[in-house]
C-alpha cells in the first residue's frame, strides 16, 4: 500500500528530495488504483506530465517526466 502522505519520506530521509529541475519537491500522488504511487521530477522542461515517462529517463528528452516509481518494468506489468 502506498504511504498516504508526502512527507512519509521523514522515516528514511533527512529531507525531502528536491527537483534539480524545477527547485520544487519532487512529486508525490497516489497512484489511481489507491494501490501504488508515483514519484518524479518534472524533468528538463519543467512540466508536470502527471508522471509520464520520457522514454529515456529524461535524458536527451524535451518531453515526458523523470519517473523514479514505479520502476518501468513494475509499471508495464501493471
Amino acid at each position: 500500500m502506498a504511504p498516504s502522505t508526502r512527507g512519509a519520506h521523514a522515516a528514511v530521509l533527512a529531507s525531502e528530495p528536491k527537483d534539480i529541475f524545477s527547485g520544487e519537491p519532487l512529486v508525490y500522488r497516489i497512484a489511481p488504483d489507491g494501490q501504488d504511487f508515483l514519484f518524479y521530477s518534472l524533468g528538463p522542461d519543467r512540466v508536470d506530465d502527471g508522471g509520464k515517462p520520457s522514454g529515456n529517463a529524461g535524458l536527451g528528452s524535451s518531453q515526458g517526466d523523470m519517473v523514479f516509481w514505479p520502476p518501468e518494468d513494475i509499471a508495464q506489468a501493471g
